[in-house]
């Protein structure tokens, strides 16, 4: 399976950061499902480093903001922009294209491209009436499979085509980390290296793209420092001039800063897609400094957490008054009692990303329907702490979830075990946060017998009984040589195959032989068996 993201646009990272989110959680799924996939970025956003990190790979075109501040020819970029993608699509042929925000692509090529591909979703952010409202704008979304709305119901009210409607999805705001991955309020502090308990303000410019970012943001850090210790997040996309360093103030230039919100007191930020839904969801009080894009409403955006109580908006306003208001505005927000109102206001502005959500109706469209069944089975956001607190990921999970169904999750009655059950062999084998030892575990289901319905309890006390012997043996690779060549009798029951297994491996460890002399004793069997005499019927 090949499934291609499209996130070509402009001055922004925020259509690169959403479908990031919706890339992890679709790989997260496919390997639990144990689908060989491939998913790859068709991109011209300048932040590819986020892509890297994450460990997606991508094909990279100038930004129309590198061009447009270079000397290349804009009509020449134009025309091979719009080749570069079909023809892109044409080799990759995906199995799903994903695109947001613009559902003709950012220079209209996708109105003869979506051809190439067998399914298509929209991933449809809100955004300014006036470019929704365009007849092309409408006539491209009714073309996409599944098109995904990442806002909670009645925050804004999307024009959609009414041939459309069987095939929306609303799952609320998508965002990069759950928040089982953000840091603590001491932990995120120290590794800003700010103090542990004075006030803390955070000073964005959401991607650092916008051409106010420079000026504002020189202006704001020699007023807010006065007020605590500030941390000017300029954003990837960020040329202006670094201020000088000055005390009181860290640049931060690690693109962790999602990681690190519960460090913040407060924070003036814009009110870009990305950011303010991070801001609320780690309960930071904000001042907003919406910026004007093309196609998003960013002071729209901000006037939901205003209306609840949990952020202050700026109107436009000359530098030195706009500098000043949005100073009383961040004083205010430092008086406990006001925070604390502001934080519980925003609990109700957002809840937890829906990136889980959406990456699972994205995936409807490509899998089967046992294969949905079983990927909605599992709820990823409530496992990824249990995960994250032993220090192990989601596909080691995927890893263990295989070798309890033992085979292809097709197969009718296949589901996921509870979270319970699969942290506690988790927890009886710790060796299991090794990766060596995870193909070795992976073999061993596929090699235990399974039936219709899955017995869960029996599957996971064989399989705990079993790695635990092949464990203490401390040779991952001699383990999977010896489940290769051992086998449960034809016909066998998972009892007797898996007491057969730790009747050899205890007899081997009583007698202080390894696995290779297993091996031998294996082979020495295997070839008992092909020299011993078969019966016979006797003729009548």
């Amino acid at each position: 399976m090949r499934i291609v993201f499209y996130c070509v646009n402009g001055s922004g990272v925020g259509h690169l950061t959403r479908l990031v989110a919706l890339a992890k959680w679709m790989r997260r799924y496919l390997k639990l499902l144990g689908h060989p996939a491939e998913l790859v970025f068709l991109t011209s956003s300048e932040e590819t480093s986020l892509l890297f990190r994450e460990n997606l790979p991508s094909f990279k075109l100038p930004s129309k903001t590198a061009i447009g501040s270079s000397d290349f020819d804009k009509l020449t970029y134009l025309a091979l922009a719009k080749q570069w993608v079909w023809h892109s699509l044409t080799l990759l042929r995906p199995d799903l294209l994903v695109v947001d925000s613009f559902p003709r692509g950012a220079f209209g090529e996708l109105t003869s491209a979506l051809d190439l591909v067998k399914k298509k979703a929209f991933v449809y952010r809100h955004m300014k009436s006036e470019l929704a409202a365009r007849p092309d704008f409408q006539a491209m979304v009714a073309l996409y499979d599944r098109i995904v709305l990442p806002e909670d119901a009645g925050r804004h009210a999307e024009l959609l085509p009414p041939a459309a409607a069987s095939r929306v999805s609303r799952v609320g705001p998508i965002v990069l980390r759950e928040r089982a991955e953000v840091r603590s309020r001491a932990d995120a502090r120290r590794q800003l290296g700010v103090s542990a308990e004075g006030p803390v303000i955070l000073l964005t410019a959401g991607g650092g793209g916008d051409p106010t970012a420079p000026a504002r943001l020189g202006l704001l850090v020699d007023r807010l420092r006065r007020l605590g210790e500030v941390v000017v997040a300029a954003g990837p996309l960020y040329r202006g001039p670094r201020p000088d360093a000055a005390q009181g103030v860290v640049w931060l230039t690690e693109p962790t800063l999602s990681t690190l919100l519960p460090a913040f007191d407060v924070a003036v930020s814009a009110a870009g897609y990305n950011t303010f839904h991070e801001l609320m969801l780690a309960r930071v009080p904000s001042v907003f400094l919406p910026q004007e894009k093309v196609a998003d409403a960013q002071d729209a955006r901000a006037r939901v957490a205003v209306e609840k109580g949990a952020a202050a908006l700026m109107p436009a306003l000359p530098d030195a008054l706009l500098v000043e208001e949005t100073a009383r505005a961040v004083a205010h927000y430092l008086v406990p009692a006001h925070a604390a109102a502001a934080r519980e206001a925003a609990a109700s502005v957002a809840t937890e990303s829906a990136a889980s959500a959406a990456a699972l109706e994205l995936l409807g469209l490509v899998l089967t329907s046992q294969e949905r069944d079983l990927a909605r089975s599992v709820d990823g956001p409530s496992l990824l702490p249990a995960l994250l607190r032993r220090g192990l990921s989601f596909e080691t999970y995927a890893e263990v979830m295989r070798a309890i169904l033992g085979r292809d999750p097709d197969a009718a009655g296949a589901r996921a075990a509870p979270i319970e059950v699969i942290t506690s062999l988790l927890d009886a084998l710790p060796q299991l946060s090794d990766p060596s030892w995870l193909p070795v575990l992976t073999l061993l289901g596929r090699r235990l017998p399974v039936h219709d319905p899955v017995d869960l309890a029996s599957r996971i006390a064989a399989l705990r009984t079993c790695m635990g012997l092949l464990v203490g043996f401390g040779d991952p690779a001699a383990a999977t040589i010896y489940l290769r060549t051992w086998g449960p009798a034809k016909g066998a029951e998972l009892a007797l195959a898996s007491g057969d297994l730790t009747t050899r491996l205890e007899s081997l460890a009583a007698r202080g032989k390894d696995l290779y002399d297993g091996l031998a004793e294996l082979a020495g069997s295997l070839r008992a068996e092909a020299a011993a005499p078969r019966e016979t019927e006797e003729a009548p």
